[in-house]
């Protein structure tokens, strides 16, 4: 119960925070097993407690709770405890990193040191053979997811260049697949700025280890090469890599090669990869330049039509593919216009994706499909006629049908995309009456948080742009607009006005 948690928390804390600090003072092997058991149950519910969004330390202070992070470092790190409380706490450990990176960070490199022992024991043998893990392998899985945490933090391209040259070389080679996967997940949160300062040649032999994990040669399961499908996605989006040409065209090659999967798991990673690496390329040619450097851009436009084809195979798959999938098709638009190339009957096929999942995807799915209609509208100059009708006809539908915020200011920007010359006849109607239906929805629920004030505004601002690009001198959008009147006169001095306007004329 929400309202319960303030006052939980703070209990809890005092009850952790006592036990660890008296069995820190100790020695570990004399602290007794019913005092370990409720540190173990007690450290579990605190940092699940801690994880939750809206849940903080109030009363408590930053330095208390740093005390009781590095108790827990400790633990995690000191083999004189025993090791399912040394797993127990490392997984606690883990939780807080994510929740509050900034306070687990002056502990990186009492972790660090100690991943590198677990990685240098040679009785780490993994898993292979039906061998289960044993318990330091899994402590040291959790000690690198803690320290992956830290690699999108300011402070990390000076702090975590270490972690990408030794951990992730040294644990993409380790026996054990539970280390090799937690190193590819890690790869996951890499950042460019981390990126540029390591060595060169270590991240292009780090892209081609994790070809290899990815590939259906490795004999890895399906769990490691979706790992690796992701950690690719990352990888194709350093900016570093954009210097590499050879090398980020074996990484992209070996995202492709993956489409021949049929594996549900993998075309989960395989469509957030691909939608992960166009994003980057959309924002490198939009935003960086305008260019992505002749050789870079051949690659891309020579690579373009097998990403294309792959990802609208991808929307066709459940929800959790699709809206990678579609969203992804938006970028590809994006690019296309920006690398100024056209992949033969990807337009058509695209909006035919992008209906289909309008009509039978889930919300997440339904706004990455605005998106992409968004993208698509911003190219409609030299688009059919016929597929621009379609689009809003279903568009303006779903924002008939649809209460979810997401969805609905992904349908209204999309819209603006378009520019109002290019709406078929009769369509500027269509969209003022989805747009009023969508500002009825808001006053019904009377408005008042943030996000919704800012989907009344997108609205307004779209449906004044409407009126005066068109509408004005369509007969059924006035007929509309005074029929109501008293209400969205309501909305804005600026809409009042437009509408006292209109009836007047």
């Amino acid at each position: 119960e929400p309202q319960l948690a303030p006052e939980m928390f703070g209990f809890l804390f005092q009850k952790f925070h006592g036990l660890v600090e008296r069995s820190v003072q100790q020695s570990g092997r004399e602290t007794s097993s019913e005092e370990f058991s409720v540190l173990q149950n007690a450290a579990n519910c605190f940092s699940l407690l801690i994880s939750k969004k809206g849940v903080s330390s109030q009363g408590n202070g930053d330095e208390a709770l740093q005390r009781l992070i590095s108790a827990m470092a400790t633990i995690t790190c000191n083999d004189a405890y025993p090791s399912g409380v040394r797993l127990d706490t490392s997984i606690s450990l883990q939780r807080f990193a994510k929740a509050l990176p900034g306070l687990v960070a002056p502990h990186t490199h009492e972790v660090y040191s100690a991943v590198k022992n677990f990685l240098r024991q040679q009785d780490l043998e993994g898993s292979e053979a039906g061998k289960k893990p044993v318990l330091d392998e899994k402590i040291c899985q959790q000690a690198i997811r803690v320290l992956s945490e830290m690699l999108p933090l300011p402070q990390a391209p000076k702090d975590m260049v270490p972690f990408c040259e030794e951990i992730m070389l040294e644990g993409m080679v380790c026996k054990s697949s539970l280390i090799r996967s937690a190193v590819l997940q890690s790869i996951t949160h890499l950042k460019s700025g981390l990126a540029e300062n390591v060595d060169a040649g270590k991240l292009e032999f780090l892209v081609t280890k994790v070809c290899y994990y990815a590939g259906a040669d490795s004999s890895s399961s399906i769990g490691i090469r979706s790992s690796a499908c992701r950690a690719l996605g990352a990888l194709l989006s350093l900016e570093p890599l954009l210097r590499a040409t050879n090398v980020f065209e074996q990484g992209l090659s070996s995202v492709i090669q993956l489409g021949s999967s049929d594996s549900g798991t993998l075309q989960v990673s395989l469509a957030w990869s691909l939608a992960n690496v166009c994003d980057f390329l959309r924002e490198q040619t939009q935003h960086k330049n305008g260019s992505l450097g002749h050789e870079m851009t051949q690659t891309v436009i020579r690579h373009l039509p097998s990403i294309a084809s792959l990802t609208m195979r991808l929307a066709e798959c459940n929800d959790k593919i699709k809206c990678n999938a579609v969203r992804c098709i938006g970028y590809i638009f994006d690019l296309c216009a920006t690398l100024e190339t056209d992949i033969k009957g990807f337009t058509g096929q695209a909006v035919d994706c992008i209906l289909t999942a309008l009509r039978r995807g889930n919300t997440k799915s339904q706004w990455n499909c605005c998106y992409a209609a968004g993208s698509f509208f911003k190219l409609s100059v030299s688009a059919d006629a016929e597929l621009i009708s379609r689009i809003l006809t279903s568009v303006t539908s779903l924002m008939k049908s649809s209460v979810n915020y997401k969805v609905l200011s992904h349908a209204i920007s999309a819209l603006s995309q378009l520019e109002r010359s290019l709406y078929p006849p009769g369509r500027v109607f269509d969209v003022c009456d989805s747009l009023i239906q969508v500002l009825l929805l808001l006053d019904r629920q009377k408005a008042s948080s943030v996000k919704e004030e800012d989907l009344k505004e997108l609205a307004t601002q779209l449906l004044m742009a409407c009126i005066e690009e068109g509408g004005k001198d369509d007969g059924k959008v006035v007929e509309l607009l005074v029929s109501e009147k008293d209400w969205l006169c309501t909305i804005s001095e600026e809409v009042s006005g437009c509408l006292k306007r209109l009836e007047g004329n």
